[in-house]
């Protein structure tokens, strides 16, 4: 008897191939493709995560997989995982009998947010995806988000449930595969038959309807219950389910009926097998908050004199469900259990943060001599719609995480140099305990890499900006910010004042040669460049290098060497170069006047591109390469050769003593 009574409160709705069909749809009707891309740089159905031994699948594979999974009989829970599929919003109770929970059912709204027994749950899964953000353990990294997007299935699993009448309305019933007694729920085998496409019915319409361009959720709750407006709300109160039919009583009234029968029809039904067989439905109209009372009219029930449900009353007339009643319920929910679900995906993924150059017009800046960049500088400003503040002045928590392949070798030179195949992470918290990122202004923030430098010798490097606290209602929330920047930047200066360039070819200084072609009392002699500065600044705001203002300050630069340095930058910002470079005489016979030998120049310099541009969907750019969009794309730097140095042309100085006459000129190419 315990067994009967238990067994026809197993409930999986929605069976396999309906759940794997709503999440795919919701997936492309949301913007999670595009987040993952812009804030995340993961490409949807490129990129593999492992989440275990077994699956190696894509985002969107592991999502798809989580909604199917869901249903899984194999837990840490007591009860099978569907048995806490369902929430009534009206008592808020999850499957209940008398108003006392089933074994240890709860509703899908408390094992889907924070449920101790649900591995898969909002607060694990937030968890999850900050950890996989902020790990530098690739294994752990890859691991950490095939958990997320498994598990993100596996939430919107249950808001499919919630588009289901007898999940929304403690109404228990057999599992599909299972025929005792006949008490399979029939909307349920009505939309596995009609997407296994069993002859006679139409095929599931999953598309046209988006809430989340009608209504702000703000809570994880509000997907479920939302003053009228969450999913579960909406199929409650609009229809009915086997055994919560009208004559049943036990809810009230669909909201689209304001008098029983006051709408009913007369059709011919062919399903009974008979000719001429009536069917009369009762119709209601379908309403929320967006509809109006002229929206079109459903079957919500029919009754009749020939269905089998008639045995309970004694061939009296009982309202029952049929095919044609759950086409038109179909028709509905379905498309909001997409609708829904893609929002869930938009709420998980919608802190998103900008970021930008700091006032000094590079991220970071260093010199030859270090082993790396130790320090980055950002602006980031909120930009997560619908006006969410990110303020947690107490909790929150702001991390840099930067991403990056190390060439192996020199990547300064004209080729495509060979790189790691996967991506190494470094991370640093926010040094001045900087805990709020504002809507309307931006902010600066300092991150310490000193532990562990990014090397010059870096390509596809990239920064993300990732925060953990309060945003809009929501504690612990996870935003992100992500900017594709460039790759170390070499800045150079060239001491060429070991040559002289007379009468249009190079001589070397303090040469015979060099005398002969000089006139009389020219300087000849070498000179180094001492106390010299180079400022970086924006090209629309250009700064001038002085003793005063610079970014670099060498300390000497000896006649035929080189000094360098590197920047951060981005690819489409023009940022000046200037230097200040005092030419000093290192000669006792150098008797020349040096006191204007100062030279002052500027440029308008870029910084370099050196990586892989995956998926490029531009024709033109793929056609460049003799490739179809989308293509994969992969840049690296020209240089020039000078002096057998390659130097990065749009921010390289070569500095030359005086030429002779002033109006002749020299290749620099004739001195490679």
């Amino acid at each position: 008897m315990i067994t009967l009574i238990l067994i026809p409160l197993s409930a999986v709705c929605y069976e396999v191939n309906v759940h794997k069909q709503i999440a795919g749809n919701a997936i492309t009707s949301s913007n999670f493709e595009q987040y993952l891309l812009n804030n995340l740089g993961i490409l949807m159905n490129k990129d593999r995560f492992r989440a275990d031994v077994i699956y190696n699948k894509t985002a969107q594979e592991w999502i798809v997989a989580g909604s199917d999974w869901e249903d899984d009989t194999i837990g840490v829970s007591a009860n099978f995982r569907f048995m806490n599929h369902f929430f009534d919003p009206t008592t808020r109770m999850g499957l209940n009998v008398g108003g006392y929970p089933v074994g240890d059912a709860v509703s899908s709204l408390v094992w889907g947010k924070n449920y101790v027994n649900n591995l898969f749950n909002w607060t694990r899964t937030r968890d999850g995806y900050y950890a996989a953000l902020t790990t530098t353990n690739l294994t752990a990294r890859v691991a950490g988000f095939g958990f997320v997007f498994r598990s993100l299935g596996q939430l919107i699993h249950l808001v499919h449930d919630k588009a289901v009448p007898a999940h929304v309305r403690n109404d228990a019933h057999y599992p599909y595969f299972n025929t005792f007694l006949n008490q399979r729920d029939m909307y349920e085998k009505y939309t596995k038959d009609a997407a296994n496409g069993v002859p006679g019915l139409p095929s599931l319409q999953y598309d046209g309807y988006a809430p989340v361009d009608l209504v702000t959720f703000n809570s994880f709750d509000s997907f479920w219950t939302n003053n009228g407006n969450g999913l579960a709300d909406f199929t409650n109160s609009n229809f009915v389910s086997r055994n919560t039919n009208i004559d049943d009583r036990k809810y009230a009234l669909p909201v689209g009926i304001p008098e029983l029968g006051l709408y009913t029809e007369t059709v011919n039904d062919p399903e009974s097998g008979q000719i001429n067989v009536v069917v009369k439905y009762l119709l209601g109209y379908v309403t929320d908050h967006y509809r109006s009372a002229t929206s079109p009219a459903v079957r919500l029930s029919a009754y009749s004199y020939f269905d089998f449900e008639a045995e309970k009353l004694a061939n009296q007339q009982v309202f029952s469900l049929n095919d044609h009643v759950h086409k038109e319920y179909a028709d509905f929910l379905l498309p909001r259990a997409v609708g829904y679900s893609a929002g869930l995906l938009n709420y998980f993924f919608r802190g998103n943060i900008e970021i930008a150059l700091p006032a000094r017009g590079i991220y970071s800046s260093a010199t030859a001599t270090a082993h790396g960049f130790t320090s980055i500088k950002l602006l980031a400003k909120n930009t997560t719609p619908n006006n969410e503040e990110m303020s947690d002045p107490i909790n929150g928590s702001i991390k840099l995480v930067v991403r990056y392949k190390l060439a192996h070798e020199d990547p300064f030179q004209s080729l495509d140099v060979a790189t790691d195949e996967e991506f190494t992470y470094l991370t640093a918290s926010e040094v001045n305990n900087v805990q709020t990122i504002p809507r309307d202004s931006t902010v600066e923030l300092t991150f310490d890499l000193g532990q562990t430098p990014l090397p010059f010798w870096a390509t596809d490097v990239y920064l993300q900006i990732v925060y953990r606290g309060k945003l809009g209602n929501e504690d612990g929330a996870v935003a992100v910010g992500f900017k594709d920047i460039s790759e170390p930047t070499p800045i150079d200066l060239y001491n060429n004042m070991d040559r002289l360039c007379l009468n249009g070819g190079w001589y070397i200084t303090e040469s015979q040669e060099a005398i002969d072609q000089a006139p009389g009392g020219w300087d000849i002699y070498p000179h180094k460049i001492e106390g010299s500065h180079l400022k970086i600044s924006f090209a629309e705001d250009t700064a001038y290098a002085s003793p005063s203002n610079y970014t670099f300050s060498p300390e000497t630069i000896m006649p035929g060497t080189l000094y360098r340095a590197y920047v951060l930058s981005d690819y489409d910002y023009l940022f000046t170069y200037s230097d200040y470079t005092p030419a000093v005489p290192i000669r006792f016979q150098d008797t020349a006047d040096h006191s204007n030998a100062i030279l002052i120049g500027s440029i308008a310099a870029s910084a370099i591109k050196n990586q892989v541009d995956y998926q490029v969907t531009n024709e033109t750019e793929c056609a460049e390469v003799g490739a179809t969009a989308p293509c994969d794309i992969r840049y690296y730097p020209l240089f020039y050769t000078f002096r057998g140095t390659n130097i990065w042309g749009p921010a390289g100085f070569i500095v030359d003593n005086p030429k002779y006459p002033v109006n002749t000129s020299c290749s620099w190419g004739a001195l490679n």
